[in-house]
């Protein structure tokens, strides 16, 4: 069955009242010697699975074929900022594309490459 439910859209210009706490992924809050950095762009990969196959087998693809994953139907993708893990998500549908519905983010994901 497929999730039709809309998730909440990311707006980057929307900011909270001025009297609400900032919250903990609330930009404002980041050293100002780094905020020169928030404009580099970074590769996203949203992952599904991997599989090693022979040459053999690649030799014998062809179109309507399936490759059977590792995954059970359900189970969380990975979510990688330029090949690094840094979460999970679910495969959601927002009306007829697809998007991703974070589940587990790791904040310590840069500490470590120190």
């Amino acid at each position: 069955m497929e999730d039709t439910q809309q998730p909440d859209e990311f707006d980057p210009q929307e900011r909270p009242p001025a009297e609400a706490e900032p919250a903990d992924d609330d930009i404002t809050h980041i050293d100002p010697a780094l905020r020169r950095f928030l404009d580099v762009p970074i590769s996203v990969r949203i992952e599904l699975d991997r599989k090693r196959i022979t040459l053999g087998e690649v030799l014998e693809l062809r179109e309507q074929m399936v490759i059977a994953l590792d995954r059970s139907a359900g189970e969380n993708v990975d979510l990688l900022l330029d090949g690094m893990p840094v979460g999970n998500g679910e495969i959601v549908v927002i009306e007829d594309t697809m998007g991703l519905r974070l589940t587990d983010l790791r904040r310590d994901f840069g500490e470590e490459r120190r």
